[in-house]
């Protein structure tokens, strides 16, 4: 299991790569909804990792997470070599949502123009909600806090350099 893991993300990879690359020749093919365009062998689908892949990438980046779903793959790899008991590493899925979150915040207005989402419509919809809800220096803060956050989890370095910075010592 965990080596069909490791695989399926490698696979992943290759798909949400090439996603970026021939996503716009392919979203005409991959939203007519048509399965007998996507089965045919000459659908015409560009994506290396053919229409499945092109599928995929499509929905877990434009639909889903945007390029944060990136992090899926980290996380697939991960669980696969800790199923297979080759490395222990902590999962970050809080970085899944946290970039999904920032990139659709950030970039909502490049969603008119573009095939792809860098938030993905889970960033976009949540970043849209959170502005309704607090406005968009409430969602800089979040953003700011929760990333703070995320980093004293990962290192007290992280205070020793908040507490630094916040002394104002360089103003002495």
């Amino acid at each position: 299991v965990g080596l069909i893991l490791v695989i399926f993300s490698v696979y992943l990879l290759l798909a949400f790569s090439s996603f970026f690359f021939t996503g716009a020749a392919d979203q005409s093919i991959i939203d007519s909804g048509n399965a007998q365009d996507l089965i045919s062998t000459h659908n015409g689908v560009k994506n290396y990792a053919g229409s499945r892949g092109a599928q995929l990438a499509s929905y877990l980046i434009n639909d889903c997470f945007g390029i944060s779903s990136f992090f899926i793959l980290v996380f697939l790899a991960v669980a696969g070599l800790k199923l297979m008991r080759v490395r222990v590493v902590r999962l970050w899925s809080l970085l899944l949502i946290w970039f999904s979150v920032f990139f659709g915040f950030v970039f909502v207005d490049q969603y008119k123009d573009s095939f792809l989402y860098l938030g993905g419509m889970h960033g976009y919809n949540v970043s849209n909600w959170l502005v309704s809800q607090v406005g968009v220096p409430g969602v800089w803060m979040i953003l700011l806090v929760t990333a703070i956050c995320f980093l004293i989890y990962l290192s007290a370095r992280t205070v020793i350099w908040l507490r630094n910075l916040f002394s104002l010592s360089f103003l002495k």
